[in-house]
């Protein structure tokens, strides 16, 4: 993950000539985090989403795991979340 960000943070950054978006693609980069650090890090993503930077970044982050999906639900309560079950998407 910290990979990632160091690439991404750059390309945020930029402001000329045009403001840059970046969707973001996650798949389960928090399962070895504690819940505190994994729920810090979520709130970055939060932040990084709601568009606090003058940018709206598209997150999508995969995970098969309840409480990671409730700690994203609880911190972004406005976030829209998808299941996929038997071949089928719904919004939860």
């Amino acid at each position: 993950m910290a990979r990632r960000s160091r690439h991404i943070w750059p390309c945020v950054k930029i402001t000329r000539p045009v403001p840059k978006a970046l969707p973001l693609i996650m798949d389960e980069i928090l399962v070895n985090f504690d819940l505190q650090r994994a729920e810090r890090t979520v709130r970055a993503f939060a932040a990084l989403t709601s568009g606090s930077d003058g940018k709206s970044h598209q997150m999508l982050y995969f995970t098969c795991q309840p409480h990671m999906a409730d700690m994203l639900r609880r911190v972004a309560p406005d976030a829209a979340l998808f299941a996929v079950a038997d071949g089928n998407i719904r919004q939860v």
